[in-house]
């Protein structure tokens, strides 16, 4: 399974009512890992849990040097 197949069925499990710790045993991950699984699963469902949809644009360099979203 890849990376975001794994975090799918995560997502599908929690859906189903499963605690962390069971998906994490099951997918042998760690308990926190399938709990920050759990989080994303929460903010955007299904497709919050398989991960990022495209590039980052916050960590883009701006002209100025400096990194977009920096607080420097």
């Amino acid at each position: 399974m890849t990376g975001e197949q794994v975090r799918l069925q995560a997502a599908r499990w929690f859906a189903q009512g499963r605690p962390s710790a069971q998906v994490a045993t099951e997918l042998r991950v760690g308990l926190r890992q399938a709990e920050k699984w759990r989080q994303a699963w929460r903010r955007g469902g299904v497709r919050g849990a398989g991960g990022r949809v495209g590039p980052r644009t916050d960590t883009v360099m701006t002209s100025g040097g400096r990194w977009a979203g920096s607080p420097c």
